[in-house]
């Protein structure tokens, strides 16, 4: 009882029907029956019994409550103790008991707490969990694509020739098909029932006990071929080799799509007609490249060359509009708008069974990716390219080395290092202003997003060369050479970086080995002008729970 009332909300209202409650749990159905029993000097009915099966406690002798849970709440409540992690105790530990002041940060100690019951069960190596029966997880690669493991000051030359290296469970599934005939009867998910993986002789052989499932690794229609090998492995038996799951009859597929597609395993592409044919009514040309992109993207339609030929003359109606007569020139045009759609959602237009854009282009600047355009695009205010004029000594000395460096198209690591209020952002700008108005393509970033909006262009380093989150000495930011963000770092000669101190060392020297694959240049940043700038005495990286020592090695210091 607290305060005069139970605090399980008893005696419970009546109801005619079981009705969700606010909290996630049922409110049952009490009837008023008029029914009432005396219990120790009371008279009590219906809304007073607690939730119960007759048959558990009649079965176990105690008092079980049993309640039937059905709302999200209630089953976040059942869960959240499974998956929340092990327990945890803060510890402060203190010389002595007059200690005047505790410097919490200083003395915080992580600690994991276990139990008397749970450190006994780890000393005596007890298993925690288990699973039954056992899950087998069964690779799935490409020809020469398997996953290779292998010691860091290793031979890769040896390596390869190692025996091992070529014998996969999907390579060695391959060669038992090919040599037991009663194999053939079996699906790859279906192998690990009836046959054992051996790992120390990389081979498969006859199962004489246990029960196992089988589960081939997972794979997304967006990975293309390793999703098509997957389907094909899920409903071929027996297949020998590669080359057996190309074959259909007597013809030999050249890729496991069309393999797919002869032996019916795709489904029509009649869901993306049916799309676009609606759209069609209601879209305007631009929105409905827009759609044709991410239907290649997403939806992965067998027939790309089928879909386009029905829709291209929808696709490039406004091109036809403006003035524009060479029909290959509107070919070309409607053809780099899609490819600009695919850019932008990590693909490229010579992945899909798309006409070559070379084949219609007349010029050369239709081949320009977006990401250059937009770049070229950037507006120069007045002020800025009179700025170069207005400088004081200290920045005039920066924009002449700096300048020199780019007309001499020679690499060139330069910091300008000074606190808020010197007119840092005054030299920025002019130098991009003078880089920009000779047609020569100069980068804006900075580390905050505060910083990058006000440089004419500005982007955040994370934005502009998609710098991963997590980060080690050996990071390379995630950008392809066929990209259009790949032609446009190629073609940069100049890239400006403010607040540069706030980034951990490993974000910068990740931006200097891209540059450097994507040019096939060894120079720093791939021999282009960098301008870093910012003040050591601003926020140094933050990297959570790090030393003075850590934090120092973490800096661009």
């Amino acid at each position: 009882m607290v305060n005069g009332q139970c605090k399980h909300h008893y005696p419970r209202s009546h109801l005619d029907q079981t009705r969700q409650g606010r909290d996630g749990y049922p409110i049952y159905r009490r009837r008023d029956n008029g029914i009432t029993v005396e219990a120790r000097g009371s008279q009590l009915n219906s809304q007073w019994v607690v939730l119960y099966n007759p048959y558990l406690l009649y079965r176990y002798d105690c008092h079980i409550n049993v309640e039937i849970c059905s709302g999200l709440t209630a089953v976040k409540y059942l869960y959240k103790y499974i998956y929340k992690g092990h327990d945890k105790i803060s510890v402060h530990v203190s010389p002595s008991s007059m200690e005047p002041y505790v410097d919490e940060i200083k003395t915080f100690q992580d600690a994991r707490w276990v139990s008397a019951p749970e450190a006994m069960w780890r000393i005596f190596e007890f298993d925690l969990n288990e699973i039954f029966p056992a899950v087998i997880n069964l690779p799935l690669h490409l020809p020469n694509q398997q996953c290779v493991t292998f010691w860091k000051n290793q031979n890769l030359q040896n390596v390869l020739n190692f025996g091992y290296v070529g014998k996969t469970m999907l390579i060695e599934y391959f060669s038992t098909c090919c040599a037991n005939i009663e194999a053939r009867q079996y699906l790859y998910s279906e192998f690990p029932c009836h046959f054992v993986w051996d790992s120390r002789e990389k081979s498969w052989n006859r199962r004489k006990q246990g029960k196992v499932i089988g589960r081939v690794n997972a794979s997304n229609t967006i990975e293309g071929e390793r999703y098509y090998l997957c389907l094909l492995l899920l409903h071929v038996r027996g297949p020998t080799s590669y080359d057996d799951l190309l074959t259909v009859g007597t013809t030999l597929c050249s890729t496991f799509k069309e393999s797919s597609q002869v032996r019916g395993l795709l489904e029509c592409d009649e869901s993306n007609f049916q799309c676009l044919n609606e759209a069609v009514d209601f879209h305007m040309p631009y929105a409905l490249r827009r759609l044709f992109a991410t239907i290649l993207v997403h939806c992965q339609p067998s027939d790309v060359r089928r879909l386009w030929d029905a829709f291209c003359h929808h696709l490039f109606e406004d091109f036809g509009r403006s003035g524009l007569v060479d029909e290959l020139e509107i070919m070309s045009q409607t053809l780099q708008s899609i490819s600009d759609f695919l850019e932008s959602m990590g693909k490229n237009a010579s992945m899909y069974d798309l006409p070559k854009l070379t084949m219609f282009s007349k010029h050369r600047d239709l081949l320009k990716s977006r990401e250059v355009i937009e770049e070229q695009s950037v507006p120069i205010p007045a002020t800025d390219l009179d700025a170069h004029h207005h400088l004081n000594h200290a920045q005039t000395l920066a924009y002449d080395m700096i300048m020199d460096c780019i007309d001499r198209n020679s690499g060139g690591l330069f910091f300008v290092n000074g606190p808020g209020g010197t007119d840092k952002t005054y030299l920025y700008r002019a130098i991009l202003a003078t880089v920009r108005s000779r047609g020569i393509i100069a980068l804006a970033t900075a580390t905050s997003g505060v910083a990058a909006s006000i440089l004419p262009g500005g982007r955040t380093a994370h934005s502009r060369f998609k710098i991963p989150i997590e980060l080690h000495e050996n990071s390379y930011c995630t950008i392809s050479k066929q990209s259009g963000l790949g032609n446009l770092l190629r073609l940069t000669r100049l890239v400006v970086w403010d607040k540069a101190p706030m980034y951990r060392r490993y974000a910068i020297e990740a931006v200097d080995r891209t540059l450097q694959d994507l040019v096939g240049n060894k120079e720093p940043f791939g021999g282009k002008v960098v301008l870093l700038g910012g003040d050591f005495m601003q926020v140094l990286p933050v990297i959570p729970k790090a030393t003075i020592e850590e934090t120092i090695d973490g800096s661009l210091i």
